[in-house]
């Protein structure tokens, strides 16, 4: 789910080390973009094609940071072209002062959504000093400012500074997006130490009780990493997955995946997950990804299975609708 909750922007993004159900994953995604959970198409374009193939494509780019950002809030547009992001990243590659212009817009925008595009597009540039850009943007006084910095270092190869950093901050910083933002970017360059790990665990416990939701889900999914046995994060992640905030509940189904955590409460509280046609139809995709990697007797795989068709069926649905807006938009 960054589910960057998931949970990025509503998931902590350690999706890539759950294992993928195929079918699955296939409507989790077609519907978090037709439902806009994702953070915009823009993202998950950038995500899936390397920043080369953008740079490439035919397209006018832009030569104002006012002409940019007009090209940039156009891809959140339905049927937005796609050359847009290869004209926005190539300006971004090939213009020093207009991508440090648009990193300071990145710091100052508040609405996550938007934050993420820029994020995605300033990553996307693969400039060498995009990673400077981000230190620098963590090290600032204004907690809006540090949190894009550690969520744009979060969206790189960690290294020791960046590292060290981050974990101060997970102690001592108590502005809540930067707080969260360090949580993202809380990532080992090698294998984490064990003194780390028995430092780290019971300040990701206390987070998990958090008041602002982003903090607690990334300190959720945190918590079910590092704690390799599961433990100490099961009973937590299994209290989370009822959580009043849907971007908690995200964070605690994406936990189940992230530390491969077993337990037959767990399994009870996904299937009622599955099944809650109240719920968002996102996470009721997850849990059912989730589901995937638990022993099912034969009433909970009819349960299961009920699950995945009923969302099956509004996956189809709002593909239909989706495609018949796009006709309609160009008819």
């Amino acid at each position: 789910m960054n589910p960057d909750i998931g949970i990025e922007e509503t998931s902590c993004s350690h999706s890539n080390r759950a294992r993928q159900a195929g079918r699955s994953s296939r409507w989790t995604v077609l519907l978090a973009v037709a439902a806009g959970a994702l953070a915009g198409a823009v993202a998950t374009n950038l995500l899936a094609r390397p920043p080369a193939a953008l740079a490439a494509q035919p397209a006018s780019a832009p030569h104002t940071a006012t002409a940019w950002m007009s090209m940039a809030r156009r891809l959140s547009e339905p049927g937005a072209d796609r050359a847009l992001q290869g004209a926005l990243v190539q300006a971004l590659a090939s213009d020093t002062p207009l991508f440090r212009t648009i990193v300071e817009e990145y710091g100052r925008t508040a609405e996550r959504r938007s934050r993420a595009t820029l994020r995605e597009l300033i990553v996307a540039s693969a400039r060498p000093d995009v990673s400077g850009a981000g230190m620098e943007l963590a090290h600032d006084t204004r907690g809006l400012q540090r949190g894009a910095g550690f969520e744009l270092l979060a969206r790189l190869r960690p290294t020791p500074e960046q590292y060290a950093m981050a974990m101060r901050a997970v102690f001592e910083d108590t502005d809540p997006t930067a707080l969260a933002g360090a949580l993202m970017a809380l990532h080992s360059p090698g294998l984490p130490s064990n003194a780390d790990a028995r430092q780290l665990l019971p300040r990701f416990i206390g987070l998990t009780h958090y008041p602002d939701p982003l903090v607690r889900g990334h300190a959720i999914q945190q918590l079910s990493d590092w704690d390799k046995s599961g433990e100490q994060a099961t009973p937590i992640v299994l209290e989370a997955v009822s959580d009043p905030d849907r971007l908690v509940r995200e964070a605690a189904v994406g936990a189940v995946m992230i530390g491969g955590l077993h337990s037959e409460d767990l399994k009870r509280a996904l299937l009622r997950t599955a099944g809650n046609s109240g719920e968002d139809p996102t996470l009721r995709g997850s849990a059912l990804q989730a589901l995937d990697r638990f022993p099912l007797t034969d009433a909970e795989q009819a349960q299961f299975r009920a699950g995945q068709d009923e969302l099956e069926r509004l996956s189809k649905t709002l593909e239909e609708e989706s495609h018949t807006r796009k006709v309609g938009d160009h008819g």
